[in-house]
């Protein structure tokens, strides 16, 4: 069993990076989607409301996503700066 007590202060900082890394590739994934709403085949004003629409959403929740990555992330670094001045 460790001796550790607190917390690991290089998993953390590894942990934040990774957050971030992954609320971009699911930031990526939502535009490529988007990009796929023109290929729907779908005619008339509801075809074209939806695709509008979808589109708006689909950037406001990656934008959400990012943020709230790159905001845990930060949260998680504040951590591991605290752990560490405690530990020095």
């Amino acid at each position: 069993m460790s001796d550790l007590k607190g917390m690991d202060i290089t998993a953390a900082r590894q942990l934040a990076g990774r957050i971030v890394t992954v609320g971009e590739d699911v930031g990526a994934k939502l535009v490529g989607l988007a990009s796929e709403l023109p290929n729907l085949q779908w005619l008339g004003a509801d075809g074209d409301k939806f695709r509008t629409d979808c589109a708006q959403h689909l950037k406001q929740l990656m934008t959400q996503v990012q943020q709230a990555a790159e905001d845990w992330s930060k949260h998680v670094n504040s951590q591991a700066d605290q752990q560490e001045q405690a530990s020095a």
